[in-house]
């Protein structure tokens, strides 16, 4: 007969690897860029919210989607966006630190991570992330847009314009000609820029252009520059 020790002994080891495969946790979902259908609910509320400024409701709503994906890519940079419009950018840079971890490949987190760090002060970092994101997308506007502002924050013309002959090389967008009108309304040069702003009318995304016309209108009057008098209506019509 068997000890009753023994026969203890000799069924733990033969359940060992039982209860070993039961407690074994499931392996967490793959990494994918668009997230899966059973928390599209989420996800469609999660940029709902964002769209409407409803920041604070967007953050739950990419959180619940995170919770079941952890690393679905739209919606850690959602998550991401949704900090940084509602003022939190250190926040915002674990999101779309994780982004950028998991898709290389798209420029887009390396973007709006970039805009978080400019919006923390942080142009080194902001100027690395849209390094980045040139290299996976050497046409990307954003990218572009967004070393330019680093490049000029710091003072570093020579860098930015550098920076928009590499892109010129690349590709001919209209853009380019929006953000050399930039430099040159920072080089002080405002009637090249007014010209440049002309050329740039069609860009696609408007706001270029806008931050373009905005910065020739802040700009001092060019130096012999003849002020235009305002000419008023006369006070009774001409016979």
């Amino acid at each position: 007969m068997v000890p009753c020790a023994m026969r203890t002994l000799l069924l733990v080891v033969l359940l060992l690897p039982f209860t070993a495969h039961a407690k074994k946790p499931a392996p967490p979902p793959p990494a994918a860029w668009k997230c899966g259908d059973e928390v599209s609910d989420d996800y469609g509320t999660g940029f709902t919210a964002l769209n409407a400024g409803k920041n604070d409701e967007a953050v739950v709503a990419f959180a619940d989607v995170l919770a079941k994906e952890p690393q679905c890519g739209l919606a850690l940079i959602g998550q991401g966006r949704a900090l940084l419009a509602g003022g939190k950018p250190k926040e915002a840079e674990v999101p779309l630190t994780a982004a950028t971890a998991a898709f290389a490949d798209k420029p887009d987190g390396f973007v709006w991570l970039g805009r978080a760090k400019a919006a923390s002060g942080d142009d080194e970092g902001a100027l690395a992330a849209a390094r980045a994101a040139i290299v996976v997308k050497p046409n990307s506007v954003d990218a572009q847009r967004l070393a330019q502002d680093a490049l000029l924050r710091k003072g570093d013309i020579a860098g930015a314009r550098a920076m928009l002959d590499a892109a010129r090389a690349t590709s001919n967008v209209v853009t380019w000609y929006c953000l050399e009108g930039m430099l040159a309304v920072t080089e002080g040069d405002v009637p090249k820029a007014q010209g440049l702003l002309v050329q740039c009318e069609g860009v696609p995304d408007r706001t270029v252009y806008d931050t373009l016309a905005a910065r020739i209108a802040a700009a001092p009057a060019p130096a012999g520059a003849v002020p235009v008098p305002a000419v008023s209506a006369p006070a009774t019509p001409p016979k």
